[in-house]
């Protein structure tokens, strides 16, 4: 395969792979935004009604919404990975 398609091909890759990165923020901000929302209408809810099952519950959501968090963060981090290692591969000179 010509060396310059393959180059392309990788630079490519790095770039929608950066932009896939990029859009992790929204994806946290919107986890976040929507676990303060989840939790405090929970809580409130469980307060007013002197509930404990909505407070456990509401517990439950916040640590549902964690979860997620950290799977967002665990992948975002592998897509870092891959992003550094394409960029070993550009700055070397030798490639097939």
């Amino acid at each position: 395969m010509n060396s310059n398609l393959v180059k392309d091909k990788i630079f490519n890759e790095y770039y929608k792979l950066f932009e896939f990165v990029q859009r992790y923020d929204e994806y946290f901000l919107r986890t976040k935004t929507w676990s303060v929302t989840a939790g405090s209408a929970g809580l409130a809810l469980g307060f007013k009604d002197s509930n404990i099952y909505i407070l456990l519950a509401s517990g439950l959501l916040a640590i549902c919404f964690w979860i997620i968090e950290v799977y967002f963060k665990v992948i975002q981090d592998s897509h870092i990975k891959t992003l550094n290692d394409i960029e070993i591969l550009l700055k070397n000179e030798d490639i097939p």
